[in-house]
């Protein structure tokens, strides 16, 4: 670390001292200018080497252990420069690894010297992605990420940007993605609680394939409406989970006819959301991924009509592969019905659903496709968990805070299933994000 400074600036630097060794001496003999320092001073001052006079015309003459002076002359000579292992990287391996940093930390390393600049120059213009996240200066706001992307970006070949927690941004900054990053297909805006309405509509003009924006409060039904009526039908991706002021019924409908090729969707926290607004989301046909999670004005009755099938289309969800209820109302009715109208999940999450009882989770064998559960914190017994022996595709499964479960079914399912499963999680469970 050099503080702040290029090696180049401290090693041309006099003044400064770091435990009473001459900088100048040792960061040259680093960089490979010159060869290594004669001695360094004793900081405390009370060596016995400090206490003798020193002869300031005379250069001490330090003879070898073994004699042979001229051979380590010699030797000295032919001796290649000290020079660091990242000095030696050619520029194409030097940008490599550039290229796997941060954004933030990029930026930063521009400070080491003229080469690393030049590279990381190289690596940006050629970057096709912006990502800053919190460990960039705090400065950050509009005017600084307008002249980043301006500046110092090649604009045609960026098509993801990724901002997480950076908390001075505003609606501009969606005006500017818009504006100057027109090729833009992945918009990642996590924890930016300053985005609103007019921020979401800015972003509606963009082929967008997936797009985040959660934890912003100030979002509302309006902006949800203006947004997909500009965007087009390539969306497959959409999480506008955390953004508690979002209130809208005919989501779903909204959906079907704006986003048809949607995939994934995340509503987890969502909490103006209602029973009225979840129930048709099985309605659409090309959904894979839906999150529902810590719903709290969803009821036992929404999920059932959820995952009922008297709705206009009777027949089941298959496309359906991953559905995370955590922290949900779900009850012995739901799981009853959930294995009827989606028959190929693959993930199946009902963390902390304490509504449920043993019977209702012994549903859950009937989803033979099912590779990855999650059942923490819940009713989960020995009789139960002996029924999960007939899922042949489980690889993990997660039962950490059930209380009703006793080591020795758990250690006999172990057994039972060691081909199979492949992760346990028994411990405490890691929050759900």
């Amino acid at each position: 670390s050099y503080c702040g400074h290029s090696p180049r600036e401290v090693g041309e630097s006099s003044v400064l001292h770091r435990s009473g060794v001459r900088t100048k001496e040792t960061v040259n003999w680093i960089m490979g200018k010159t060869g290594k320092p004669d001695s360094a001073a004793d900081p405390k001052g009370d060596s016995s080497d400090n206490q003798k006079p020193k002869d300031k015309g005379k250069k001490k003459s330090s003879k070898p252990k073994d004699g042979s002076t001229a051979d380590a002359e010699k030797e000295q000579k032919e001796a290649p420069k000290a020079e660091g292992m990242i000095s030696q990287c050619t520029d194409l391996i030097l940008q490599l690894i550039l290229s796997h940093l941060e954004h933030a930390h990029l930026f930063r390393s521009q400070r080491v010297s003229t080469k690393w600049r030049a590279n990381v120059q190289h690596c940006i213009s050629k970057a096709d992605s912006v990502r800053i996240r919190h460990s960039f200066p705090k400065s950050l706001d509009d005017d600084v990420f307008r002249h980043i992307v301006t500046k110092k970006y090649n604009s045609s070949l960026i098509r993801e940007v990724a901002l997480h927690s950076v908390p001075h941004v505003t609606d501009k900054v969606c005006r500017h993605i818009a504006e100057f990053l027109p090729s833009v297909t992945v918009v990642d805006l996590f924890h930016v609680c300053n985005i609103s309405d007019k921020g979401l509509r800015s972003l509606g003009s963009l082929p967008l394939r997936s797009l985040r924006v959660s934890h912003a409060p100030m979002i509302t039904e309006k902006g949800i409406r203006s947004f997909f009526d500009r965007i087009g039908p390539s969306l497959t991706s959409l999480d506008i989970s955390n953004c508690v002021s979002i209130d809208m019924d005919d989501l779903a409908e909204v959906i079907r006819g704006k986003a048809p090729a949607l995939e994934r969707l995340d509503l987890s926290r969502c909490y103006g959301l209602s029973d009225a607004a979840i129930a048709p989301l099985a309605s659409i046909s090309s959904l894979k991924e839906l999150r529902l999670c810590w719903m709290k004005r969803v009821s036992a009755q929404g999920l059932v009509g959820l995952v009922s099938s008297d709705q206009a289309e009777t027949s089941p969800s298959a496309s359906l592969i991953l559905l995370d209820l955590t922290g949900s109302a779900a009850n012995d009715d739901v799981m009853t019905l959930l294995p009827k109208k989606f028959p190929k999940l693959k993930t199946l999450k009902l963390g902390y659903c304490g509504g449920i009882k043993p019977a209702g989770l012994e549903n859950i064998k009937l989803l033979k496709h099912l590779r990855t559960l999650h059942l923490e914190y819940t009713r989960l017994d020995d009789a139960t968990l002996r029924s999960f022996e007939s899922l042949k595709h489980l690889r993990c499964l997660s039962i950490a805070g059930t209380e009703e479960l006793r080591d020795k079914a758990i250690s006999k399912f172990r057994a039972q299933s060691a081909a199979n499963v492949a992760d346990y999680f028994l411990g405490k469970p890691k929050p759900n994000v």
